[in-house]
């Protein structure tokens, strides 16, 4: 079913991995901040989906209480902080690459 679809978005996880194995742009949201630590465990330099047409949409920078190296709190409040205007129009510009749905 995934490989059919014109993109994918999702939390980085499973079904966001299995998009990028079949080959269909993905878009994952992480709470992960921007120039946070590369080595920890919510790193999306290590684990965002590979594949040729990925896009990891991420909050500019930790919030209080969260240190700048990752989101650590237990409510999500780092990643409600992507503004919903841009990532809207990045996860479009992505789809847009691919032509749409297969038949």
């Amino acid at each position: 079913m995934i490989e059919r679809t014109a993109g994918l978005i999702a939390m980085d996880s499973g079904p966001a991995h299995l998009g990028a194995a079949v080959g269909v742009p993905v878009a994952v949201f992480s709470c992960h901040p921007e120039g946070g630590d590369p080595n920890h465990f919510h790193a999306p330099e290590r684990f965002r989906p590979w594949c040729a047409r990925a896009l990891v949409l991420r909050p500019a920078a930790a919030l209080a209480p969260c240190p700048a190296a990752s989101c650590t709190a237990v409510e999500a409040h780092c990643i409600a902080s992507i503004p919903p205007e841009l990532a809207a129009a990045r996860i479009l510009a992505l789809f847009g690459e691919s032509g749409g749905a297969l038949p």
